[in-house]
C-alpha cells in the first residue's frame, strides 16, 4: 500500500509555520516500510528569517480516503479520537493509524490521549491497524492501493 500525505493543516499561535514535507509518498507493503520524519520551519516574513520549530505539538490524522483523492473525507471527532488517541484506541480494537517509530518509555499526552511530540526527533511509523480506515484495503488491478491522509498539527 502507498500512503500520500496530501494536506497538512497547521494550527499555531502567533507564527507562520511550514512543513518540511507537504506532499510525498511512502513505501509499499505491510507496515509501510518507510518512516515519516515530520519537521517544521517558523518563518518571520517581516524580517525574512526562518528557523526550525523545536517546540511541542500534536500530530493527528483528521481525514483520509482510499484509492483516489475523490474518496477523501474528514473524520468525525469520535473517529479522530479512535484513530489517534491512546486513551480511546485500546489494543484489542486495533484502530490506530500511526505511532512513534521508537516508543519512548514515557511521553506526554494531552487529556484526550494525543501524543505531545517535540520538534527535535520524531519518527512516525504508519501502523494502519486492522480496524483503522487504512487497515484493510483490497488491491485494485493487482497494484497496492493508495491511501491519502489529512494531517493536523497544532501547538495550541
Amino acid at each position: 500500500m502507498k500512503a500520500t500525505l496530501l494536506v497538512l493543516l497547521l494550527s499555531v499561535v502567533g507564527v507562520t509555520v511550514s512543513c518540511g514535507l507537504q506532499q510525498s509518498e511512502w513505501g509499499t507493503g505491510p507496515g509501510w516500510a518507510k518512516v515519516f520524519y515530520p519537521f517544521f520551519v517558523i518563518e518571520n516574513t517581516v524580517l525574512g528569517e526562518s528557523d526550525r520549530f523545536l517546540g511541542s505539538y500534536t500530530f493527528k490524522v483528521v481525514g483520509g480516503g482510499p484509492y483516489s483523492r475523490e474518496n477523501i473525507r474528514y473524520y468525525s471527532q469520535e473517529e479522530i479520537l479512535k484513530f489517534n488517541s491512546l486513551n480511546y484506541s485500546e489494543s484489542s480494537q486495533q484502530t490506530l493509524v500511526w505511532m512513534f517509530e521508537d516508543i519512548p518509555d514515557s511521553f506526554p499526552l494531552t487529556k484526550e490521549g494525543f501524543i505531545v511530540m517535540r520538534g527535535t526527533s520524531n519518527r512516525v511509523r504508519w501502523l494502519c491497524q486492522r480496524n483503522s480506515p487504512c487497515g484493510d484495503l483490497t488491491p485494485r488491478n493487482l497494484l497496492d492501493p493508495d491511501f491519502f491522509f489529512i494531517i493536523e498539527v497544532s501547538n495550541k
